[in-house]
């Protein structure tokens, strides 16, 4: 009869070991935490300058939102897909709705 474990121990994935789970700081949702935790009453630009290695999930999300436009190109982009989107056949549209639908139009790509 032959022995199990040593066939386990031999056999094709003998010598697979799992990789170690990343350190549950690295998720997103543990830097977005510990973002509201450290961010109070700081400088948003001063604070990034400082954190981006350690909230590297966070920081290509918080350099695009603190980005300033060049142009006011975007807006009139962005009133302009709500004037396609409002038509007077949908005039009963909640305001929320609208939001919603004009935030997937403008970030669908």
């Amino acid at each position: 009869m032959e022995d199990h474990s040593a066939v386990q121990q031999d056999g094709l994935f003998a010598a697979y070991r799992k990789r170690p789970k990343k350190d549950s700081v690295d998720s997103p949702a543990l830097q977005l935490s510990h973002y509201l935790d450290k961010c109070k009453g700081q400088n948003a630009l001063l604070f990034w300058a400082m954190n981006k290695s350690t909230l590297p999930s966070l920081f290509p999300v918080a350099m695009r939102v603190l980005a300033v436009p060049a142009s006011s190109a975007p807006v009139e982009r962005v009133f302009s897909h709500g004037g396609i989107i409002l038509r007077p056949h949908r005039s009963q549209m909640s305001d929320t709705l609208l939001s919603k639908l004009i935030f997937c139009k403008c970030n669908s790509s």
